[in-house]
């Protein structure tokens, strides 16, 4: 029988999946939000929320959708380093872990495939195994790599773990920006070699959601840190039955975040840069700072995604969980060859 691999990118805005289901790789996507579960009078709903309920160390949550709408007032945000040890997190994880793990059956060996920030690699990978160990069972193979090193697996791997066409890992240098909701993450590789100086990262979006929602209450405009988040894509925000356009407030609010990812990425790339094969931006606000970063490298660009046209789940958002796949499709094959 054939190894399921998950590449589970838990991110701080959305949950990103890439995965095996018995004929295919599927992907999916979630809400990274948690809450504890309450009791649901109306019978429709309570059937829709209990396919998003999971029980975590005796207590039962709601995660994604129905966490958002049930429980907003008392969801966590996320927004520390405890949260990775958290009740919530571990919840997102079952949640994942129930979705990939419909078609197991299929499947004679698992491979769970995570990432962390890289400010935090060194100090939280262990727990992580640990937590994910607790939640996909002691059977299941765990890797965990820095963030973006998912983003430059997607580049230098095919989907089979092979390597990608026209790619060759020791004679190629690359960076990668990854700019999330909670961490920016910056990695440089010369010539497939991890390179600790050009290495970190910072805050990520959320400090463009929290200045936004300061900005917004200046101008008595009321909105939640979920609203403000939201407002940041949309540039508008429904008040009392009518959608307002805010965005002359978002443009102001993201330029305390683009400020800092430009001034962390020339820090730590400026003395690799002009040599790199490339710099690839990716993650849920890579958009935003884009055009400040190939003004100043041309060759910087977005993370690709080979999906079909028309696939539900498509972008460069999936970049991790997509590379976080492949790197575990790599290491079946290894694993494999070693047992040859």
């Amino acid at each position: 029988m054939a190894t399921q691999v998950i590449g589970l990118d838990i991110g701080h805005s959305a949950v990103k999946m890439t995965f095996d289901k018995a004929n295919s790789v599927n992907r999916y996507m979630f809400p990274s939000v948690a809450a504890p579960a309450i009791h649901i009078s109306n019978s429709e709903e309570a059937q829709r929320a209990a396919r998003e309920t999971v029980k975590v160390r005796g207590r039962e949550y709601f995660v994604g959708d129905t966490a958002t709408i049930q429980a907003r007032g008392s969801v966590a945000a996320g927004l520390t380093r405890e949260w990775l040890q958290s009740n919530e997190h571990m919840a997102l994880m079952a949640h994942a872990n129930r979705i990939a793990g419909e078609d197991a059956d299929a499947f004679s060996h698992r491979i769970v495939v995570l990432g962390l920030p890289v400010t935090e690699f060194d100090q939280r990978r262990d727990p992580l195994k640990e937590i994910a160990t607790e939640v996909f069972g002691d059977g299941v193979q765990i890797r965990v790599m820095p963030q973006p090193m998912g983003t430059y697996q997607s580049v230098m791997l095919a989907r089979t773990g092979l390597p990608a066409d026209g790619r060759v890992m020791h004679d190629e240098s690359w960076g990668v920006i990854d700019v999330g909701y909670y961490s920016t993450d910056i990695m440089v590789l010369v010539n497939g070699r991890w390179v600790e100086a050009g290495s970190g990262g910072g805050p990520g979006v959320y400090v463009a959601a929290q200045a936004l929602e300061r900005i917004l209450r200046d101008h008595d405009i009321e909105a939640d840190i979920f609203e403000a988040e939201k407002a940041l894509r949309e540039g508008t925000l429904k008040q009392y039955g009518q959608r307002i356009d805010v965005q002359d407030h978002v443009t102001k609010a993201l330029g305390t975040i683009t400020n800092q990812v430009i001034d962390t990425a020339n820090q730590l790339m400026q003395s690799h840069a002009k040599h790199l094969d490339g710099i690839i931006v990716t993650g849920g606000g890579g958009s935003l700072v884009l055009d400040q970063l190939q003004a100043k490298w041309p060759h910087a660009r977005m993370a690709e995604d080979t999906e079909a046209e028309g696939t539900r789940y498509k972008g460069h958002r999936f970049a991790n969980s997509e590379g976080y796949y492949r790197f575990g499709r790599m290491t079946d094959r290894l694993g494999q060859k070693a047992k040859a």
